[in-house]
């Protein structure tokens, strides 16, 4: 029973790693912050990010 109990305490002491699944591709992402940065000041749509990455608007959506 000791053996359980420390096994338990042990297992919740260890932070769990959370895995990611979907997202962008990292040169996606880093296509799309670059878009956004060069065009703060213009008026920027989200099938334009979507176009540039070569994905469908509802990957952004």
């Amino acid at each position: 029973m000791a053996h359980v109990q420390s096994n338990a305490v042990r297992a919740s002491a260890t932070p769990m790693q959370k895995t990611s699944t979907g997202g962008l591709a990292p040169w996606r992402e880093n296509l799309v912050k670059q878009l956004i940065l060069d065009g703060l000041s213009d008026s920027l749509e989200v099938t334009e990010l979507a176009r540039a990455c070569a994905l469908s608007r509802s990957h952004f959506s």
